[in-house]
């Protein structure tokens, strides 16, 4: 009997079999790696539309809280007036007013303070506000409270990633001080 020699080496369905699982191996971490990133992506834009309404909401509750009186439409009455804007009288005299404004720099709408003839506006340029409600109520007491509501959304426009999407409402009550 002849000796077979046995070459050394790898077969092509070895190589074929291994090259198939570091395919499969790969597809697995880059869809792992995109999926992380669209998750973070979500979450940022989550922060950013929680940071403006959470920034304007204690801005507004801030300056209500020291006010001398309110004007939510007509006033305010017992049983409630409502309006899209509210009048901030402070106990100097001064007066301030808050409302959803378009910012024409950037085409969206905002949440803007209004002192004299200068407009500040409280949310950023990437989150549009929406249904902005004041309600003032005028307790027997002689109290006022008001209650504040308001959406802000970013990536309403169309063609937007649905991880790039955010809408969230924000809504308070604050009572004035009557020093």
């Amino acid at each position: 009997m002849a000796k077979m020699k046995m070459k050394k080496g790898f077969t092509l369905i070895e190589i074929l079999v291994v090259s198939g699982v570091m395919v499969m191996f790969s597809l697995t971490i880059v869809g792992l790696f995109l999926s992380t990133m669209r998750g973070s992506t979500k979450t940022e834009v989550v922060q950013k539309v929680r940071q403006d309404g959470d920034f304007a909401l204690k801005t507004i509750t801030r300056i209500i809280k020291k006010a001398d009186s309110v004007v939510v439409g007509s006033g305010c009455i017992e049983s409630g007036t409502e309006g899209n804007s509210i009048i901030v009288n402070d106990i100097y005299g001064g007066v301030a007013s808050f409302s959803m404004k378009d910012d024409l720099e950037v085409g969206i709408t905002r949440i803007a303070s209004t002192s004299g003839s200068i407009d500040f506006f409280l949310t950023g340029v990437t989150a549009e506000v929406s249904d902005m409600r004041f309600k003032c109520y005028q307790r027997s007491s002689g109290n006022q409270i008001v209650t504040v509501s308001f959406t802000l959304t970013i990536g309403a426009e169309e063609g937007t990633q649905a991880q790039e999407k955010e809408e969230q409402d924000f809504k308070t009550s604050v009572s004035l001080r009557k020093y």
